[in-house]
């Protein structure tokens, strides 16, 4: 952790350049520029990871700088498309705010998300913690894998947010309110309809995506995927209402509502995790471990419809 952190950090400023950059691109609607962006470095990382890893001896300190480089080309090419005036916006010295009052309110926008991932490292932490104990390495392997799954499966749902909050907030600021609805029922019904099919899918073959990240001779196999197979269908059963939970949080982002979207962010990882955390592996054991997010997620889902999005437009 120290040697990927040692590097990491240096990079840390490119890092959150080259996120601000995409964001902009995004809202602008130029998602291809954002996307040539985005993938060249990820790309990128891929290829150079092996190279400084292994051809060089570095090990992991040259994951990280793998990873600077890689975030440092695709700053650089992010950064192209505002020198060469492909964006709407202008970056120079001369638009810089000397009041506190846009920085605050960049803050509290932002607040949400950074709630979210505060808590999604604490849930972690939580949830490794009682695998760990309660069902050994084999159920702290599996786990870690279905979190990995879980990841690119709400990735999915992450990315049709992100292209619906630019929409949302750009049509609810300028009053219209009718092409706001419309984008919220379409992306409910779009999102509702990928995580069910991904959902169903990944049910069926839960052991087989959860055996792919496992080596051929690691121990305990059979119960790595046992476990990890039971809890990524647990998952894949409340996945039809991710929707509702990332649509919801969102809304109340892209218009302002920054302390209710801070609860919502606040529900999957934190008010309801947390404690279901502790209660279901005390009274389930490895089922309640196994239960914690799907029920979180799910808890989470109901207390989103409590707060209707009609709501929204009572201004």
């Amino acid at each position: 952790a120290v040697a990927y952190a040692d590097y990491i950090f240096i990079g840390a400023p490119i890092m959150a350049a080259s996120f601000v950059l995409n964001n902009i691109l995004r809202s602008e609607g130029k998602a291809k520029f954002a996307m040539i962006g985005l993938t060249t470095g990820g790309i990128l990382n891929i290829v150079l990871d092996p190279i400084f890893i292994h051809s060089f001896g570095l090990g992991i300190a040259g994951a990280a700088i793998a990873t600077i480089i890689s975030q440092t080309v695709s700053f650089l090419i992010l950064l192209s498309f505002f020198l060469s005036k492909k964006s709407i916006i202008t970056l120079s010295p001369k638009y810089i705010a000397f009041n506190a009052l846009p920085y605050l309110e960049i803050v509290g926008i932002g607040l949400p998300s950074l709630i979210r991932q505060g808590f999604s490292s604490i849930s972690s932490i939580i949830l490794n913690t009682q695998a760990g104990a309660i069902g050994g390495d084999p159920a702290l392997s599996a786990m870690s894998i279905v979190t990995k799954i879980m990841m690119v499966i709400f990735g999915v749902a992450l990315g049709i947010g992100q292209g619906f909050q630019p929409v949302c907030g750009y049509n609810y600021s300028s009053n219209h309110f009718k092409r706001v609805k419309e984008s919220i029922i379409f992306t409910f019904i779009m999102c509702t309809l990928v995580m069910s099919v991904l959902g169903g899918v990944f049910y069926l073959t839960s052991d087989f995506f959860v055996e792919l990240f496992i080596k051929d001779e690691a121990e305990n196999v059979a119960q790595v995927v046992a476990i990890g197979g039971q809890a990524l269908r647990y998952v894949c059963l409340v996945m039809p209402f991710m929707g509702i939970n990332l649509l919801a949080n969102m809304s109340y982002q892209a218009m302002r509502r920054k302390w209710r979207a801070t609860l919502l962010s606040s529900c999957r990882h934190g008010i309801f995790f947390i404690p279901l955390g502790f209660i279901l592996p005390y009274f389930l054991g490895l089922t309640g471990v196994e239960l914690i997010q799907p029920m979180a997620d799910f808890l989470t889902s109901l207390f989103s419809n409590a707060t209707p999005i009609q709501y929204l437009f009572k201004e």
